[in-house]
């Protein structure tokens, strides 16, 4: 009966110890979780307040005398660098099929080359030596 009060004693003592080391990690998790979001709305209000100020001196900036004109033109001028670099590639293009078409067309209209002259072998008749 002694033992068995025992283990009964050491178990109860054995669950205390693990009750309260579930409590520390739970409280220490909590208190990570807490310093997590923290941490979090802290960069989201860092970022918005980026945000914000940039978006203020965009409309500083449009607001100015000119502002829309400046905003309209710079959008036109990307446009227009966007059209030219098509254009070149397009001219590009066309560029080297004209000059593949040319060559091929000179190459049909030349007159066939004459086949180089070789030497010729000797045609004298070889005939027996008079005895």
């Amino acid at each position: 009966m002694a033992t068995l009060i025992e283990r009964i004693d050491d178990t109860r003592s054995h669950l205390t110890r693990e009750s309260l080391a579930l409590v520390t990690r739970t409280r220490r998790a909590g208190d990570g979780l807490v310093k997590a979001f923290t941490n979090e709305a802290t960069d989201w209000q860092t970022y918005f307040v980026t945000q914000r100020d940039a978006v203020r001196a965009e409309v500083t900036k449009l607001t100015a005398p000119h502002g829309l004109e400046r905003a309209a033109l710079r959008v036109a001028d990307g446009a227009l660098a966007r059209a030219h670099g098509t254009v070149q590639a397009r001219l590009g293009v066309l560029e080297r099929e004209l000059s593949r078409a040319s060559r091929a067309t000179k190459s049909k209209n030349k007159k066939p080359r004459p086949a180089a002259k070789r030497p010729r072998a000797s045609r004298k008749l070889v005939t027996e030596p008079a005895s």
